[in-house]
């Protein structure tokens, strides 16, 4: 398993499925009943018992919306994620690559992705679900935008936790004094708990460096010393795991040359694509890519 994949496992282990993602989790209510009315009428124009496949699905944020709306579709959600939850009304299945699925061709009524299938290979995860959709099915899509402030802020939030974590040294700091502590009593030296108040300088608006560094200053303060070695690496390892969907978020996100490679595959696999739109938010400002097309008869 990847540092990827164990950092999305976790946490779709405990998501709940009708709740955004990690990336997504400060929306507006107004914000959010945006992200979620493009599945109103795509529900709506399914047929009866389709079969709906979404792509990447985390913990079934999609397939819960649809279930909601339709009780009588047939839910499948996939997600390279080794490990996904159990969730009511669906069939999740963990394990799978958007661009290896293992589906017959044209078995599915209803292909769907919400901020999950530019996360894989675009082009090839294109084609499989083109390839998936029978003729006459329909394709809806939502991607990040790469300019939206939901990737300002969450490339902001990695780069203060990446120096926290990785560059500022006191990770090596930490351990090396709770490796000493085994054998001699030390106190925490006050460096520890101003090294926190000093990040706040270097990033003023994004607080992760802040709350990491104080994480760490707690856990030589707090923790018994035979147990805070291991307490300041398992700090480590929940960053590291944030950090690396942090990275893969920044790295998905969608520009207008990604968006372009994305569905050309789509036209080439048979779909048939309406005009491209954004959900925005209030001042404009989009958040999303919204592309929905049918399969060619």
């Amino acid at each position: 398993m990847t540092d990827e994949q164990a950092g999305w496992s976790g946490f779709w282990q405990g998501e709940p499925a009708a709740s955004a993602g990690a990336t997504l989790a400060n929306l507006s209510p107004d914000l959010r009943n945006r992200l979620d009315a493009p599945w109103a009428a795509f529900a709506d124009a399914l047929p009866a018992k389709a079969r709906v496949l979404d792509l990447a699905t985390g913990g079934g944020i999609v397939l819960d919306l649809l279930r909601r709306m339709r009780t009588d579709l047939a839910l499948t959600g996939v997600d390279a994620t080794p490990k996904l939850p159990t969730r009511p009304g669906m069939t999740l299945r963990g394990g799978i690559w958007l661009d290896r699925l293992p589906f017959d061709n044209a078995c599915f009524e209803a292909v769907t992705s919400r901020f999950g299938i530019e996360y894989g290979p675009l082009g090839s995860s294109a084609s499989e679900a083109a390839r998936v959709l029978r003729p006459g099915g329909a394709l809806c899509l939502l991607l990040h935008h790469a300019g939206s402030k939901v990737l300002l802020h969450n490339r902001a939030r990695r780069d203060a936790l990446h120096w926290a974590a990785r560059e500022s040294g006191w990770v090596t700091k930490a351990v090396n004094l709770a490796r000493t502590r085994k054998a001699i009593a030390m106190p925490t030296p006050p460096t520890f708990r101003a090294a926190a108040a000093s990040s706040v300088a270097r990033f003023p608006t994004q607080p992760a460096a802040w709350e990491f560094l104080t994480g760490l200053a707690q856990v030589l303060e707090l923790v018994p010393r035979a147990d805070g070695e291991a307490a300041v690496l398992q700090l480590l390892a929940r960053a590291e795991g944030e950090l690396a969907r942090l990275d893969a978020l920044v790295a998905a996100a969608c520009d207008t040359d990604r968006l372009a490679e994305l569905t050309d595959a789509l036209t080439q696999g048979g779909i048939e694509l309406a005009p491209v739109r954004t959900v925005d938010e209030a001042d404009g400002t989009p958040l999303a890519w919204h592309i929905a097309g049918r399969k060619s008869a």
